[in-house]
């Protein structure tokens, strides 16, 4: 039982530490610029966080089982540094102009 109890903690800490995880990128592109992300997630219930550059994580929702062009999020550049957070399994950028810190 003891070894249960300590598998269930280890197990439970482990998926703290990837919630928590953030993908932090920089961009050459200009403030205004309209950019599009296709991610692909774990799971449904649980939403991708984005910064757009204005240090404020908004929620999107996605489907992992949805086809790749419902897939997208677009946003508009709003600073230099972007963040995505969330269970990812997929990421792609389209005239982001991605720097990786």
């Amino acid at each position: 039982m003891k070894r249960l109890l300590t598998a269930i903690a280890l197990l439970g800490a482990t998926f703290a530490t990837q919630a928590q995880g953030v993908i932090t990128m920089t961009t050459e592109a200009e403030t205004g610029t309209d950019i599009k992300m296709q991610v692909n997630v774990t799971s449904a219930t649980i939403p991708v966080m984005v910064d757009f550059g204005d240090g404020n994580f908004k929620p999107h929702t996605i489907d992992p089982t949805a086809w790749a062009g419902q897939r997208q999020i677009s946003g508009t550049v709003l600073g230099p540094t972007l963040r995505i957070k969330g269970n990812l399994t997929e990421l792609q950028g389209w005239r982001m102009r991605f720097n990786f810190p």
